[in-house]
């Protein structure tokens, strides 16, 4: 049970000429009361060092928002609390921001994290993160058409990163909403009344943590979206491939180090005893994985295999395949893919030769 608490005051930055706030009506009221209640069930010690954000709510018919300060720990439960008691009081498509805001029409005041839609349903959301190689985020939740991943910034970030971060976070993911790197788009609670054109649907999920680490506000802190790199004909390995060449290599005897760095062997991929110690198993920063052998091979010299020529051993061609960009099976069928293939056939060149341009 949440206590109730007194309600926050909130003036809407530029709302009328004369600086005033606007009016409230009663839902207004009713969602401020319920931040004010939420707030002080999570209040913050001041004897506390933990990281915190500012989550802003609103409703949808309504230009005011309420910020809301709260622990990075407890943004899932925040989330879950203020949608319950939203619905409890029948208010319809509350929303949230990862910001700082008074206005959802206004400029937010600081942006403390973003908020990615996805519009594909997985079994596993986890796992999705995983494949896009993306980092964890702070919390997630499923929706009626997919789902949304919440993540906190560790300090807060200006405009043009936060569009740089969503950006890169969107993309990385199949079915990911443009509208995500928006900074004035609120998204719905994971429970909430939702308006349709069919009427008002009961929407009932419940967002949970996943990485209290808040994320670093830098575009770096994100990799380059996995699936953009085998766009532009890249390669681009998944966690799953380099985990399938690495036990490749410890059944053919020649283990990969754990950290970066090198190992020594008399084996490599095409002997299975050298010698002397001539083969070189290869890990870089970033876990990329090559080998060297120096070895004769017959009077073939000297064998260099690329981590795509690893994943072909470990896994045959499908495997390789997956993990690089094939023009004509992976190009969607859209306007751009229409012009793309009209312009190899103007030029007499193969789809793929315009796969890195």
């Amino acid at each position: 049970m949440i206590a109730p608490g007194p309600t926050p005051e909130v003036t809407a930055l530029g709302a009328g000429d004369d600086g005033s706030a606007p009016p409230r009506d009663r839902k207004d009221e009713e969602l401020a009361e319920i931040i004010a209640r939420v707030s002080s069930a999570f209040a913050i010690g001041s004897e506390e060092a933990v990281q915190t954000i500012v989550v802003s709510f609103a409703c949808m018919h309504s230009n005011i928002a309420f910020p809301m300060e709260v622990q990075v720990r407890h943004v899932a439960e925040v989330l879950n609390h203020v949608g319950d008691a939203a619905v409890l009081a029948g208010l319809h498509d509350a929303q949230f921001w990862v910001q700082r805001r008074v206005s959802k029409s206004a400029r937010p005041e600081a942006i403390h994290g973003a908020v990615v839609d996805v519009d594909v349903q997985v079994t596993d959301v986890l796992a999705e993160i995983e494949r896009a190689g993306i980092p964890t985020p702070t919390a997630y939740f499923p929706t009626l058409n997919g789902y949304k991943l919440v993540y906190a910034f560790a300090a807060a970030a200006d405009v043009s990163v936060f569009e740089q971060i969503a950006l890169r976070l969107t993309l990385a993911l199949e079915g990911g909403d443009p509208a995500s790197w928006n900074p004035s788009q609120g998204q719905r609670l994971p429970k909430c009344l939702k308006t349709t054109t069919s009427g008002v649907v009961a929407v009932n999920f419940a967002a949970q943590l996943a990485n209290p680490v808040a994320l670093a506000p830098v575009v770096q802190a994100v990799p380059f979206p996995r699936r953009l790199q085998r766009q532009l004909g890249a390669w681009s390995p998944s966690p799953a491939d380099r985990e399938q060449i690495r036990e490749f290599l410890a059944q053919v005897g020649i283990p990969a180090p754990d950290e970066p760095g090198k190992a020594l062997y008399a084996a490599c991929p095409a002997s299975e005893e050298h010698d002397s110690k001539c083969c070189y198993v290869n890990v870089h920063e970033g876990g990329a994985i090559n080998v060297t052998c120096l070895g004769g091979h017959g009077g073939e010299g000297k064998k260099h295999w690329s981590e795509r020529d690893l994943l072909l051993l470990a896994g045959g061609e499908a495997a390789a395949g997956n993990a690089s960009f094939d023009l004509m099976r992976d190009l969607p069928v859209t306007w751009a893919a229409q012009q793309l293939c009209k312009r190899c056939a103007k030029r007499r060149l193969p789809p793929a030769a315009l796969s890195s341009s």
